[in-house]
């Protein structure tokens, strides 16, 4: 769903003020709802606010880069899927976190989680994002986990983070079923909740991102309207909201669906191009399934080895009804 009036509202009495700890808070809030058809908005005021603040306030802001690193790593990653343009965000100095961000999101998950790790070892900060994150990583390369770890993680008592992390815990516990081949009802039931709590509140991006693992279990546990449900609700969203990569991931869940061969294999072409190893992992594991060649299932399982998509390569199993 799109940002709220009251959302917006706010944002705009922030911006107005000149406040910027509130604004800057609001843009992370804007960033965890998946809002991305604010950005350019967003920025432009922000910068825009910059020009008029006291030279020593605009210092702090500027000093401390992250929120607009983050914001245009979003933009040109999630929005837009142009990584080029991300790239000057991408320090080469200072924080791990835009580095993880940029190879998680490409798909380079080795890489991705080598920059987790030196933030852990550099900030000896622990988080539950730190936490769930390490734990997916290892299930996505193949390594194991108990549902005990994933449970006992403690979740935030801020509402915004409380409600992100309850959905992103339900993804971890997704994929450790979409892995292991079977779920029950109530973990299922469970699961669709997370989901549910996620639309009702708005958290648009991490709520696709559970939609990813629960479209596939839905189809997994034989509800396909369930799946095609919310198939056409996460499609809708993300073309919404400007998510060009979520939009790209659920064309490709329509499209496996209804068995098209040739668009995927064009987009697995369109995916190696820019460097999208999810995207194209899911794109040629389908179509190599569903009879598009046996060297575009070769080449999906060398990536997933390579750079740990086990879980998409079970995804396209699921979508399809075939096994690799």
């Amino acid at each position: 769903m799109p940002a709220t009036v009251r959302f917006l509202e706010e944002l705009d009495r922030a911006f107005k003020k000149g406040d910027v700890d509130a604004v800057v808070a609001l843009g992370v809030r804007l960033l965890h709802m998946g809002w991305y058809s604010k950005l350019d908005w967003f920025l432009e005021r922000f910068n825009e606010m910059l020009r008029y603040l006291p030279p020593e306030e605009r210092r702090r802001v500027q000093e401390n880069e992250l929120i607009l690193n983050l914001m245009h790593l979003v933009m040109h990653l999630v929005r837009d899927m142009e990584p080029e343009r991300a790239l000057p965000y991408v320090r080469p100095k200072g924080s791990m976190i835009e580095r993880r961000i940029y190879y998680e999101y490409l798909g380079n998950h080795p890489r991705a989680y080598h920059y987790l790790l030196r933030y852990e070892r550099e900030t000896k900060i622990k988080s539950f994002w730190l936490e769930i994150r390490k734990i997916y990583m290892r299930m996505y390369r193949g390594g194991r986990v108990s549902l005990r770890e994933i449970e006992r993680l403690e979740t935030s008592e801020d509402e915004v983070e409380f409600v992100a992390q309850i959905i992103t815990r339900g993804y971890a516990v997704g994929i450790y079923h979409i892995l292991k081949g079977e779920i029950d009802g109530d973990t299922f039931g469970e699961i669709k909740r997370a989901v549910m709590y996620g639309l009702s509140e708005n958290y648009d991006h991490t709520t696709s991102r559970l939609l990813q693992v629960f479209i596939p279990l839905s189809l997994m546990r034989g509800e396909e309207r369930v799946a095609r449900t919310y198939l056409n609700a996460a499609i809708s969203t993300a073309q919404t909201e400007q998510n060009r990569y979520m939009y790209e991931w659920f064309g490709m869940y329509d499209l496996a669906l209804r068995g098209d061969v040739e668009p995927l294999r064009e987009r697995a072409r369109l995916y190696e191009e820019k460097g999208y190893i999810g995207h194209e992992v899911l794109a040629r594991a389908v179509s190599g399934l569903i009879g598009g060649g046996r060297e575009e299932l070769e080449r999906a399982k060398a990536l997933s080895d390579k750079y740990w998509h086990r879980h998409v390569l079970r995804y396209a199993e699921v979508l399809t009804g075939r096994n690799l």
